[in-house]
Parts: structure tokens; sequence; C-alpha cells
């Protein structure tokens, strides 16, 4: 699996000159945003608009002193209250590690990360998961946190190179190897990072939006994140009609299949047709064998995604995931602009 360099930061780094940083090799950076009692991590500003300029890649996290799923939406809207809709390239990661939360039981800490989650998502970010792998195996019931993406921490000798790569079954977005790097531009020690997912296929910032469309490819699949790194959770057959409610980049979220498709093979609306005969059957497949739906009226209205032939005739594929005949005997058709 390739890998960029990325490190991730805090006050504990001082003053950074990010411009040396990314002409040593790093290409992302991992801002601590929020620490103890809601406060914002001193530097975040200056780090945050230093990185930006030099042309880093930018993700943020908050570490998590919440024991109960109340002050953890106050953690979350912590952060997004110091973001104000800026640009991410990377989640909004919540880092699980601390005393307090290590003594609440699995299902609390369950409770408080979605609970984290939420808020962060209501926002139009990407929530994610920071732990080490022990508290991966140990700590967390990882399976009811299954779709968040996860960045863990496994250092080994802790030498400042990378040695073994944590066992984690789910999303892998990024490996902490070591806390003793070495990089230009920062005065001693900094963590050190493999990270395994491109910006733009990574959970950054998340537009709202709500949209239906059709799937052109003869097989489009549905992952749990916004990347080709994700896994793989389901698939689309050609012209299944999805409903998207958010988008990452060239992501879109489907709520009611709880995953993302890229829109690359997502098509919208071509046109509009208004019935011009009595009545029109309305099908569950582009076939006279298909099970009836409903009937068209004469001079109703429907908005058409794509016209396909099938049984030696064509028929519209309607927003609604239903087909009926296509020809001017029918419906009169109307481009749209």
């Amino acid at each position: 699996m390739g890998y960029a360099n990325c490190i991730d930061v805090s006050i504990y780094q001082g003053d950074i000159d990010f411009k040396k940083v990314k002409s040593d090799g790093i290409d992302y950076v991992i801002i601590r945003a929020i620490t103890k009692n809601l406060s914002t991590d001193k530097n975040f500003e200056t780090n945050y608009k230093n990185a930006l300029s030099a042309g880093l890649k930018i993700g943020v996290y908050v570490y998590a002193y919440a024991t109960t799923t109340s002050y953890a939406k106050k953690e979350a809207q912590a952060v997004v209250n110091l973001l104000k809709g800026r640009t991410l390239h990377f989640p909004v990661f919540y880092d699980l590690e601390g005393a307090e939360l290590g003594a609440v039981s699995k299902d609390t800490k369950t409770a408080i990360m979605k609970a984290f989650a939420a808020v962060v998502e209501q926002a139009g970010y990407t929530p994610g998961i920071y732990c080490n792998e022990y508290w991966y195996k140990s700590k967390l019931d990882t399976d009811s946190l299954a779709k968040y993406p996860y960045w863990v921490a496994k250092y080994g000798v802790n030498d400042g190179t990378p040695h073994t790569k944590p066992d984690v079954k789910h999303t892998l977005v990024g490996w902490q190897f070591s806390s003793k790097g070495k990089v230009s531009g920062i005065s001693g020690n900094v963590d050190m990072n493999q990270w395994y997912i491109k910006p733009s296929e990574s959970g950054g910032t998340t537009k709202k939006t709500s949209f239906s469309g059709y799937v052109t490819a003869n097989a489009l699949n549905i992952r749990k994140g916004p990347g080709t790194n994700y896994d793989i959770v389901g698939v689309l057959k050609k012209y299944a009609v999805v409903k998207i409610a958010s988008m990452n980049g060239k992501w879109g979220y489907v709520k009611e299949l709880g995953g993302w498709v890229s829109t690359n093979y997502i098509g919208k609306v071509i046109g509009t047709i208004t019935i011009t005969c009595h009545s029109l059957t309305i099908r569950s497949e582009p076939s006279t064998s298909g099970q009836v739906k409903g009937y068209a009226k004469h001079g109703e209205k429907y908005s058409v995604f794509v016209k396909v032939k099938s049984d030696s005739k064509y028929w519209y594929l309607l927003t609604n995931g239903a087909y009926c005949s296509a020809g001017d005997a029918y419906s009169s058709f109307t481009e749209a602009k």
C-alpha cells in the first residue's frame, strides 16, 4: 500500500517553519485543535495558517476528556466553532486514549464517539477516530464504530522509523509509527505517520446537498467513506436510482444505504416528459413483463434520467426509479436546460 508522509503537531512543537517541513518531504499535517476544558490549542491558528500557506494538506484532532455524551457534544461543538466552515482535507479526529475515558465501559465509549461524530457531521465535516493499537483491540467496540476512519498509533521500539504496522480490520487511514521523528523546521521531536489516503479521497469537508441520480456504470461500489481506500459495503447495478444527501469532493453519501459512491458514475436528469396519451403504464422494469407500479395520466409531468432500449423498444427511467414507454405516441419530451 502506498503512503504519504504526515506529521501531527500541537503547541508542544513550538513555532514551526512549515516551508521547511514541506521541503523535507512532509505532505500532510494533523493539527491539534481543542484540548482540556474546551480550550483551543494556543498554536492552532498559527499552525493552520502557516501549514496551509506552505501547501500542506490539513486535518485536525480533538483530545477527548469526555466521560459523558453531553460533554462529547461540547467538545465537538468547540472544534466546529473554531473551524467556522474552514476547509479541511482530512477528518476531524477524536483522540481516544485518556485515562478518564479509559475508565468508562465500551458501550459508553461508543455512545461518546457517536455523540461527538453527530455534531461534527452536522457541521459538514467527517469524524474519525485516533487511538493506539491497544485501545483499538481492547478498549473500543470497533465493530460498533466501523463506519469511522481509523488513525492508529503503534511505535514498537520508537526510534523515529516505522516497524510493525498495527493490526486493524477496519478502515486504516493513518499509522502513527513514532513520537521521536526529526523534521526540518521543527525543534525537537514530532509524531510521524504513514498516511494511506489522498486528500481528494478523504473525509475532510462535506457539503450538504440533495439530488437524485442513476448509476451509469455496469456496477458501482458503495464504500464506507469518500474514497477508494475505504472498504466496499455493497454494489449498485446499472440504472439503480440513488438520492445523494451530501458531497465530499466527487463522492456522494447515500443515507439510505449508509455509504458513499463516486458521482463520476451518477447521471442526472436529462429532461421532462408530459403525458400525451390518456393513460400510460408505469413499470418496475423496462419490460412489458415488469410489475405495474401505477399509471400516468394525460397532462402529468415526470422528470427523466435516461432513455434505455429493452425488449426491442425504448423506455424512460423516471426519477422515482420506475419506467414507462418512450415515444411520441405516449408523451412529449422537453430537454433539461
